[in-house]
């Protein structure tokens, strides 16, 4: 049985080029943890996305213009919107994505929704906000990702701190209320794992999208991401959103 889930492939665009990285290729050291713990999940089962390398971030220290960065980079990073299929009538999400972010780091660092025309303008936000933190960190790869509404959102985890079988999760759901503000609406939901792996044909769900009709249903949809990685015999903490239509995992972390 395996022991933890290894990443499939991913895009990284380069100042130079644009690669697709596979298997070992794909290390946090480079890509970013983020980036990485999604490559390790079902592309299908996430919004589409990709890493701009760390590259960007050094020659920003050393020329401070961003303006400048933008005639390097743009056509590279359009190209890979293009590439992995992003939708370019709506907004895109800059997320931190620090080799080193873990669940200790949560909030540390900032992530912007924007436009796609405003991506370098937050961009630099970004790496002004970095500068004048104490840490010094050259090393800042950064993951871009397609924005999608959130009308709720949550947490499932078979974490050692929480179950004491990996087959046991424990979940939460927090709901946007009328003026943006993040509500728990419940006080957390359990899937034990017990008749499920019957049920579930796991070779089989990593091409089917998490469709979900209401936050009544989370549980029941997302009983098939942790079958899945139950089969793996892993310990993992999933975030995720929901559109009204859709959840997507936004985040992996072994």
């Amino acid at each position: 049985m395996k022991e933890c889930l290894f990443p499939k492939s991913l895009c990284i665009v380069n100042k130079d080029n644009i690669e697709i990285l596979r298997g070992d290729e794909i290390i946090k050291e480079k890509v970013g943890a983020k980036a990485y713990g999604l490559s390790t999940i079902p592309s299908v089962w996430t919004l589409p996305f990709f890493v701009i390398s760390s590259e960007m971030y050094e020659m920003y220290i050393s020329c401070q213009n961003i303006n400048d960065l933008e005639n390097l980079w743009k056509t590279n990073i359009f190209q890979a919107m293009n590439d992995m299929k992003f939708d370019f009538s709506q907004n895109i999400f800059l997320r931190s994505n620090m080799p080193t972010e873990g669940m200790a780091e949560r909030g540390q660092y900032e992530s912007y929704e924007c436009s796609i025309n405003m991506l370098f303008v937050k961009i630099k936000y970004f790496f002004d906000s970095l500068r004048k933190m104490p840490s010094n960190e050259t090393n800042v790869p950064l993951l871009i990702q397609q924005y999608s509404q959130v009308i709720g959102n949550g947490h499932i985890s078979n974490e050692v701190r929480l179950s004491k079988e990996n087959r046991d999760w424990k979940g939460e759901i927090e709901q946007i209320n009328w003026n943006g503000n993040l509500l728990v609406v419940n006080n957390g939901f359990n899937i034990p794992l017990r008749n499920w792996r019957r049920k579930i044909v796991v070779n089989e769900v990593d091409i089917i999208p998490l469709v979900c009709s209401s936050l009544n249903n989370i549980d029941q949809v997302l009983v098939i991401p942790c079958t899945w990685a139950t089969d793996s015999s892993i310990r993992i903490h999933f975030e995720w959103i929901f559109d009204g239509k859709y959840i997507y995992i936004v985040q992996a972390d072994q």
